[in-house]
């Protein structure tokens, strides 16, 4: 299960290029009225919303009574092992619940890492071909 009651969201790889997938990922979020934040390594914000520069440091400011987060992911391959090994050496691995990999953001090494590394749960993953954009908004209805 991707979506759940009171969950937060990151987009890794929100873009300020209007554009690009990863910014239309984020402003599906924002249109959906749910708690979501950029993560972008050179931006302050990104439409309007404070951005991180890494997952990592936004999973830090979460508060300890936060949920696990929920995270889109729409970075190259590499780029999205980095950062998913970033959270497991900063000890942050339990913050994650769930993931979907966008179009072109995964391979088999970072999708088996986040399974069996963060014990991120098989069902909890995404990583069909299936973006958000086609069918976010069935997934979000069936799920919350």
């Amino acid at each position: 299960m991707f979506f759940a009651p009171g969950r937060k969201y990151a987009v890794l790889g929100a873009s300020t290029n209007r554009g690009k997938f990863g910014n239309k990922i984020l402003r599906w979020y924002i249109n959906h009225k749910l708690p979501v934040k950029p993560i972008n390594p050179s931006a302050e914000e990104v439409e309007g919303v404070k951005a991180y520069p890494t997952l990592n440091k936004y999973i830090e400011d979460l508060s300890i009574s936060d949920e696990p987060i929920g995270v889109s992911v729409v970075t190259p391959p590499q780029v999205s092992f980095e950062m998913f090994k970033e959270v497991l050496e900063k000890r942050n691995a339990d913050k994650i619940a769930s993931i979907w990999f966008q179009p072109g953001s995964f391979d088999s090494k970072v999708v088996k890492y986040v399974i069996e590394k963060l014990g991120v749960s098989k069902d909890s993953v995404i990583s069909n071909n299936d973006c958000i954009l086609v069918s976010g908004e069935g997934k979000l209805r069936d799920e919350i």
